[in-house]
C-alpha cells in the first residue's frame, strides 16, 4: 500500500504521519523512510490467524511515521500487508490517514456512504479495492544489488 501526503497543513510542514489498521488488514510491515523515525502501536487482532503454524493474535493496530516533510513537497509512505477472508470481496476497503502539524492536522478519514463518490469529499481516506484471491500460497520478493 501507498498513501500519498500530497502537501502540509496550509504553510506548514507536515512532522508525523499516523495510519490506523482497520479490521481484516493484518501481518503489517511498514517500510522505513530515510529521514523518519518508524514506529507502530501493537494491539490484539479483531480475528487471531495463523502464520507458519503458530497462531497470531496481536498485531500492527498503527503506523506511524515522524519526520519532516516542507508543505510545498509530497511524499509517498508504503507499508504491506495481508487482506483477510473477513474483507468482503469486490469492495472498497478504506485506510484511514492523520497527517499532524505543528499547530493543526489534515484528517484524511471520511469514507464515502452507499452511492456517494470519494471526489464529493472533502477529505476522503485512501480506499483500496478488495478482489478475490487468485491462488493460493505467498511469495518473498527478492533484489540484487544495482
Amino acid at each position: 500500500m501507498v498513501i500519498r501526503i500530497p502537501h502540509g497543513c496550509g504553510p506548514e510542514a507536515t512532522l508525523r504521519v499516523r495510519v490506523p489498521i482497520p479490521d481484516g488488514i493484518n501481518a503489517v510491515q511498514p517500510m522505513v523512510k530515510a529521514g523518519w523515525e518508524l514506529s507502530t502501536v501493537i494491539g490484539p487482532l479483531a480475528e487471531p490467524y495463523h502464520s507458519h503454524g503458530t497462531e497470531i493474535t496481536e498485531g500492527v493496530r498503527e503506523i506511524i511515521w515522524e519526520g519532516e516533510l516542507p508543505s510545498d513537497f509530497y511524499d509517498k509512505f508504503i507499508f504491506r500487508a495481508r487482506f483477510t477472508e473477513a474483507l468482503p470481496a469486490d469492495e472498497m476497503v478504506y485506510i484511514p490517514v492523520v497527517q499532524e502539524c505543528a499547530t493543526g492536522a489534515e484528517r484524511w478519514i471520511e469514507i464515502p456512504a452507499e452511492g456517494q463518490s470519494a471526489a464529493d469529499l472533502s477529505y476522503p481516506a485512501p480506499g483500496v479495492l478488495v478482489t478475490a484471491p487468485g491462488g493460493h500460497g505467498h511469495s518473498h520478493e527478492h533484489s540484487h544489488g544495482n
